[in-house]
């Protein structure tokens, strides 16, 4: 189920896509957080509250970018980027990612994994 995760060229089954996703899910979410915590400066004049809002949209954006660049390596990878289809999966994952960010960006993501690779 998790097994090689970083192969992004490898035609996955339904669970390995399944464990592509939580993993992928867990690493975007630290990787979110991290950046959220690195790039919102600390400022007394704001409350918790909106230091958190503030870390949270930095989260967010970096889960849009992430999501849609990881769904065109894929597709880069498996020599898959002259199938309008999946290119229009590609970009469905990042506007998906606009709505719950990797929650549901990475459900198309997951998907292009699944897809056979063309020698």
């Amino acid at each position: 189920m998790f097994k090689d995760l970083l192969l992004l060229e490898k035609d996955r089954t339904a669970l390995e896509a399944f464990g592509f996703y939580l993993a992928y899910l867990l690493l975007l979410s630290l990787l979110g957080g991290l950046l959220g915590f690195l790039f919102v400066p600390y400022d007394a004049s704001m409350t918790v509250a909106e230091e958190f809002q503030a870390g949270a949209l930095v989260g967010q954006y970096f889960a849009v970018v992430a999501c849609f660049a990881l769904s065109f390596f894929i597709l880069y990878k498996k020599n898959r980027l002259n199938s309008f289809g999946l290119v229009l999966i590609g970009v469905l994952s990042g506007l998906c990612a606009v709505f719950l960010g990797g929650l549901l960006g990475l459900v198309p993501t997951a998907y292009l994994t699944t897809t056979k690779k063309i020698v």
